[in-house]
């Protein structure tokens, strides 16, 4: 079963299985890269303040204005 897809822009990339396939099954490769589908703004959040190597996918995540505050000024902005 395929877990992530690379959309048509070459850039996205998105879990493309029901957020349950996910649970205990967080991480995941595609065209060599190591991904994490993200399930929860908290893991998130965590995952950027411990700076984790793999690159977040976070399509199950509808709000990250929390991002954008003060607290995360270290993340670079171009990143995103």
């Amino acid at each position: 079963m395929i877990a992530l897809k690379l959309l048509d822009n070459g850039i996205t990339v998105i879990a493309n299985q029901p957020r349950r396939y996910y649970i205990d099954n967080q991480l995941h490769e595609l065209n060599g890269k190591d991904y994490w589908v993200v399930l929860s703004n908290r893991e998130l959040q965590d995952r950027i303040d411990w700076h984790l190597d793999q690159i977040p996918v976070t399509t199950f995540i509808t709000n990250m204005a929390y991002l954008f505050g003060e607290r995360n000024h270290r993340w670079p902005r171009e990143d995103l």
